[in-house]
């Protein structure tokens, strides 16, 4: 089924219950679709840039001729005012996310191996990227400083793999905006982005046991990570295992990390699956 695109464009959020391929190939849709609202806003800039400089050569070489003769560039310059105003106006249709879908490709290429191929996941995506402030203060280091703190969830994923585990995935990221004049007057804005991913893996436990026997502190050196990413909390109960990471984002760190911290998760699952075939077989 093809994505709505006027819902997607009004609202910024897609959400499917649908196999991977199909999730993956929605999200190069998307893309597509961004590219060529780029190229046609483009286009629109580009057709007011020569209509503003006819306008301009029209009005002067009129001005040579005749006062009224200049006249003759006003419908131009008319034309370039509204060719801005329209690519303006398709500009705000442009879903900017392209790091957000190829973050959600990477997914589906991890979990390819390990979750039924035809089995319908779950996922929801929100191409917002402004978030919901959370505070809003001066930044007194810089002239005219302004400070912005702010959150959006923008990833929901649920999978079902062929052992039987559950998995969820959340994805949630952190804004730190910044906006000063510099001393030469001119004005700028910096991002800082920190995401934190939230895996959950409900297990089956004939398989894997009881990891809740391990400490925490101890398993939690199983999982490996990216320099830019940090475990600030791992959970394990009889039924399943949680781990939330924090990472400084850059595109490339924040899919290694998603992919790192899976495989770190079941390593714990094996060790516990391994004591719990020994403790069978005795």
């Amino acid at each position: 089924m093809p994505i709505n695109v006027t819902e997607l464009t009004k609202t910024g959020i897609y959400q499917a219950t649908a196999p991977l391929a199909i999730v993956a190939r929605d999200m190069d849709e998307i893309d597509a679709l961004r590219l060529s609202r780029k190229k046609r806003r483009n286009h629109f800039f580009i057709l007011a840039l020569v209509a503003l400089v006819l306008g301009l050569i029209v009005m002067t070489v009129g001005m040579t001729v005749t006062r009224f003769a200049p006249l003759a560039g006003v419908p131009l310059l008319i034309a370039f005012g509204g060719l801005v105003w329209v690519g303006t106006i398709a500009n705000r249709g442009i879903l900017a996310a392209p790091e957000r879908t190829n973050l959600v490709k990477g997914l589906v290429a991890m979990l390819a191996a390990d979750a039924h191929s035809k089995a319908p996941v779950s996922i929801w995506i929100s191409l917002d990227q402004k978030g919901t402030t959370l505070c809003e203060e001066p930044w007194l280091a810089k002239k005219k400083g302004k400070e912005r703190r702010a959150s959006c969830e923008w990833l929901r994923l649920e999978a079902p793999m062929l052992d039987g585990t559950g998995f969820s995935q959340t994805i949630t990221d952190f804004f730190r905006d910044r906006s000063y004049v510099n001393p030469r007057g001119k004005s700028k804005k910096k991002r800082r982005t920190t995401s934190e991913v939230v895996q959950k893996y409900r297990f089956p436990a004939e398989i894997y046991g009881d990891p809740a026997r391990f400490p925490e502190e101890e398993v939690g050196t199983l999982i490996n990570l990216p320099h830019s990413a940090t475990l600030r909390g791992l959970r394990v109960s009889e039924k399943a295992l949680t781990a939330r990471v924090q990472v400084k984002v850059v595109e490339a760190d924040l899919l290694q990390s998603c992919t790192m911290l899976s495989l770190g998760v079941y390593r714990i699952l094996n060790l516990a699956r391994r004591v719990n075939l020994r403790g069978t077989a005795q």
